[in-house]
């Protein structure tokens, strides 16, 4: 399965806006429970927001 996601909010130490964007990769137990989950977002893209790029 896989679940995308997007949390926007102010960085704590700079105060700048930010908006990110990821995604997980689930892998489902046969009670449909997540067993395994990978998770990706674009950290280059964080820290030039969190920088005020």
């Amino acid at each position: 399965m896989i679940y995308l996601w997007a949390s926007t909010g102010h960085h704590s130490g700079t105060g700048r806006p930010l908006r990110i964007v990821g995604w997980e990769d689930w892998d489902l137990g046969p009670d449909h429970l997540v067993q395994t989950s990978r998770g990706w977002f674009d950290a280059v893209d964080y820290a030039r927001q969190v920088a005020g790029g």
